[in-house]
C-alpha cells in the first residue's frame, strides 16, 4: 500500500457481490474526498470567504475560518446536533455546535504547529500502519483484506491516504500529551502512603443521656447563646463598603441604606432576618465574642459599627427588645 494512486496488490480476483459494509465504506471515502477538495469548490463560488475579515477568531495570529475541508468544517458537518438544530431553528444548539467546531480547529492548529516544530512527519510507512490499524480495509474476519483494498477505487484510496497523512502528526502530539510520565519519586511517595494506616471507631451518644444538672449549669454560664434576638443586618463583602454604609446611616434611613449597600439575601426584606434568631446561631457568624456582647447591649432601633465575620462585614440593628 502506498500513496501511489495506481498501485494494486496483485492477487487473482474473484467476482463478489458488494456487501453492505463495502457500500458504507465507499460512502465514507467519497465523503472524506469531498471534504478534502470541497474547500476549493467552496472558495470558487464564495470569493473572499477565506479573508481575515470573515474569521471567527484568531489563534496565535492566525485567522480561524470556516472551510469545508478544514477541521472546523469537518467537525461541524459531522455534528448530528448541528443538522438537527438547522431543521428545528435551535439557535442555542447552533451556537454550541459552532463553538465546539471552532475549538476543535484551534486545538488542531496548535498541536499541528507543535508537530511541525518538533519535526514530526507522516512518512508513508507510518501512514500505512495507521490505516491498517484503523481497520477500514478489514474483511469480515476482522483482518486486512486484499480484496476489499483492491475493490476500492484508487482515487478513493488516495483521498483517505491523504486525510490520514494530514492528521497523523496531530494525533502523535495528542497521544504524547495524553501519556503521563510519572517520576519514580512520585511513585515511591504514593506507595509509602500505604505503609502507615489508621482506623477509628465511634459511637453515637443521644443528647438525652447528658445529665440535666450539667446542662443547666452550661446554660447559666452561657445565657447569651440561648437568647433570641430580633435583628436586621446590612452585609458587605469589604470593610470599606461597610464603613460607607455605616456613615450613610447618619443621613439616610435604615431601609435606604440596606437597599443601596447590603449584599445578602435579607436585603429584599429591609435586612430583617424574618424571625428572632438564637444567640448561638449569630455567634457562629462573628469572629470575636466581644462583638456578641456589643449586639446584646443594643437598644431598639440602634445599630452596631461594622463587625467582621468569617466571610463579610456586617452592621446589626436591634428591632425590638
Amino acid at each position: 500500500m502506498s500513496d501511489n494512486k495506481n498501485l494494486r496488490v496483485e492477487k487473482p480476483s474473484e467476482k463478489k457481490v458488494p456487501s453492505i459494509g463495502r457500500i458504507l465504506f465507499i460512502a465514507i471515502i467519497v465523503f472524506l474526498a469531498f471534504l478534502m477538495v470541497g474547500g476549493t469548490f467552496f472558495y470558487i463560488f464564495s470569493p473572499g470567504m477565506n479573508d481575515k475579515s470573515n474569521a471567527f477568531g484568531f489563534y496565535d495570529g492566525k485567522a480561524v475560518v470556516l472551510e469545508s475541508g478544514n477541521v472546523f468544517g469537518r467537525t461541524l458537518m459531522a455534528d448530528e446536533n448541528y443538522t438537527n438544530a438547522i431543521e428545528s431553528n435551535n439557535y442555542t444548539q447552533l451556537y454550541q455546535s459552532f463553538y465546539n467546531a471552532y475549538q476543535s480547529q484551534v486545538v488542531f492548529d496548535e498541536l499541528d504547529a507543535e508537530a511541525r516544530a518538533a519535526k514530526i512527519d507522516s512518512p508513508t510507512p507510518v501512514v500505512n500502519k495507521v490505516i491498517i490499524d484503523s481497520g477500514v480495509y478489514n474483511g469480515d474476519d476482522g483482518r486486512f483484506s486484499i480484496d476489499r483494498y483492491n475493490n476500492i477505487l484508487p482515487a478513493e484510496r488516495q483521498a483517505f491516504f491523504s486525510y490520514v497523512k494530514l492528521i497523523t502528526p496531530y494525533q502523535i502530539v495528542e497521544s504524547d500529551y495524553e501519556s503521563v510520565l510519572v517520576p519514580q519519586a512520585e511513585k515511591d511517595f504514593v506507595s509509602s502512603l500505604n505503609n502507615s494506616t489508621h482506623s477509628f471507631e465511634y459511637f453515637n451518644v443521644n443528647y438525652g443521656v447528658y445529665p440535666d444538672d450539667l446542662a443547666s449549669s452550661y446554660i447559666e454560664s452561657n445565657e447569651h447563646l440561648f437568647e433570641k434576638l430580633d435583628l436586621s443586618i446590612i452585609s458587605c463583602t469589604t470593610e470599606e463598603k461597610a464603613r460607607e454604609a455605616y456613615e450613610a446611616l447618619s443621613a439616610k434611613s435604615w431601609n435606604e441604606v440596606v437597599a443601596e449597600y447590603s449584599e445578602d439575601q435579607y436585603a429584599e426584606n429591609d435586612g430583617d432576618f424574618g424571625t428572632a434568631i438564637y444567640g448561638n446561631v449569630l455567634a457562629s457568624n462573628i469572629s470575636d465574642n466581644a462583638d456578641m456582647m456589643m449586639i446584646r447591649a443594643l437598644l431598639p432601633d440602634t445599630w452596631t459599627e461594622p463587625i467582621q465575620g468569617p466571610y463579610s462585614w456586617a452592621i446589626y440593628r436591634l428591632n425590638s427588645p
